[in-house]
């Protein structure tokens, strides 16, 4: 292992452009990956669930027996507000009509019970050709109409804040393809626009659909962004100098392209080792960066310790990456181990989140073991030949009282270690744990 560890610090030190250009060779490789990732799982597929499972099975027969079912999608629009009064009802009169009206839409509708509400309910109960001169009155008596009231009290209702709700639904030919979706979102986007005494708004599985994606991938951006800028506040802190910064942040953005590429080529679009990205694999980004920083700073550490002794930038790095590869490795083994066991599980997105973290810690492990002593060699192997290198500050020493507050609490642990209790409640029986004192 010594002789594997010596040559690959040699070849980091000695060739480290070599090194940096095979860095972005792979990187550009692995970013190939992120035009072939398909679209997130949708928050309530199938694939959330036990493949095996009583669930899918009885699912799947019910698809089975009422395949036709699946014909239709259905957008309900929820109309919060007094809609069971002549301005209420001449709103909503109003949307589903201009709704009906939409080319694209009215091509999708279903030939019977396309759209139904308290609107049409009351309309057709009152034989009027539109609304406009319906009275309170009017609408309160065919509300509570013996034959009527069960089905009004389905379509109304109080939302948990007070506020009345009624419903409307629109039922549309699923015809599989983005025609159907695009007839959704424009329903959604009539919705929320609608003006009026009642505040619309719609749900359908696209609507559904978009906003998971939205929390779920669009999300995730600002949720990187915040963690690079805070873990950059907290590497300029502890490193004190601008080159490490640099180095530790491209690191970080080398691993995260890594790992989304490697999830495009192994997903669906590509080799189908795993499926579509998901809830969880969308975690791994901000996990990657946690456990990344955390190499950058081990290889830098054990660097400023080598050039502390007033070894040359060259063999500091080589020395300081001997000592820090193999901890790193059995840290970084570990955690994958216990990721890919995440492949036991039944549902397939648990086990594609192990893949996926378990490649992007042992990528990321690999990205900082070479990313780092390489960036140090071609900067202060500069600053050497020039005469220009500065000492060493050692990170211990980047909190002034730090490194002396660890002294003490080190020392006050091995002489005065904490009595621990060995016996049941109540017993008198303490094992004091102490090592062997001189």
């Amino acid at each position: 292992m010594s002789d594997i560890l010596g040559k690959l610090s040699r070849l980091v030190t000695a060739r480290p452009w070599v090194t940096i250009g095979v860095l972005l060779i792979i990187t550009v490789i692995l970013a190939a990956g992120a035009d072939r990732r398909v679209p997130i799982v949708d928050g309530t597929d199938l694939a959330l669930l036990p493949q095996d499972g009583p669930i899918v099975e009885a699912i799947g027969e019910i698809n089975d027996h009422f395949e036709a079912s699946g014909d239709v999608r259905l957008v309900t629009l929820v109309f919060r507000g007094a809609a069971l009064t002549p301005e209420g009802l001449s709103q909503m009169s109003g949307l589903l009509g201009g709704i009906a009206a939409e080319p694209d839409i009215a091509m999708l509708l279903t030939p019977t019970d396309a759209i139904f509400s308290p609107a049409h309910l009351i309309q057709a109960a009152l034989g009027a050709e539109n609304l406009d001169a319906v009275s309170q009155a009017e609408i309160d008596a065919v509300s509570a109409a013996q034959e009527i009231a069960p089905v009004m009290g389905a379509l109304t209702g109080t939302d948990v804040d007070g506020t009345a709700v009624a419903i409307a639904t629109v039922r549309l030919r699923n015809t599989q393809d983005e025609r159907v979706a695009d007839a959704e979102r424009r329903i959604a986007e009539m919705a929320t626009s609608d003006e009026g005494p009642l505040q619309v708004s719609s749900v359908s599985p696209i609507v559904v659909e978009d906003e998971y994606k939205q929390a779920t991938e669009d999300g995730m951006a600002p949720l990187i962004g915040v963690a690079l800028l805070l873990i950059a506040v907290l590497i300029l802190l502890f490193l004190r100098t601008l080159s490490d910064l640099v180095l530790a942040l491209v690191g970080l953005l080398l691993s995260i392209i890594w790992v989304v590429g490697l999830e495009g080529w192994l997903g669906p679009g590509a080799l189908g080792v795993i499926g579509p990205p998901n809830a969880l694999t969308a975690l791994v980004p901000i996990i990657i960066i946690g456990l990344t920083v955390d190499y950058a700073i081990q290889v830098v550490s054990n660097y400023r310790e080598q050039r502390a002794t007033g070894v040359p930038v060259i063999e500091a790095v080589r020395s300081g990456m001997r000592h820090v590869v193999i901890p790193l490795m059995l840290a970084a083994v570990t955690t994958m181990v216990s990721l890919l066991a995440n492949l036991f599980s039944p549902v397939e997105i648990v086990g594609d989140f192990g893949v996926v973290a378990a490649f992007g810690v042992g990528m990321s492990l690999f990205v900082m073991l070479t990313l780092v002593p390489a960036g140090r060699a071609i900067i202060d192997g500069r600053r050497e030949a020039k005469g220009t290198l500065p000492p060493q500050r050692l990170i211990a020493q980047a909190i002034p009282g730090v490194a002396r507050a660890a002294e003490l609490l080190g020392a006050n642990v091995a002489l005065r270690p904490a009595p621990l209790p060995v016996g049941g409640p109540g017993s008198d029986h303490w094992l004091r744990c102490s090592g062997d004192r001189s």
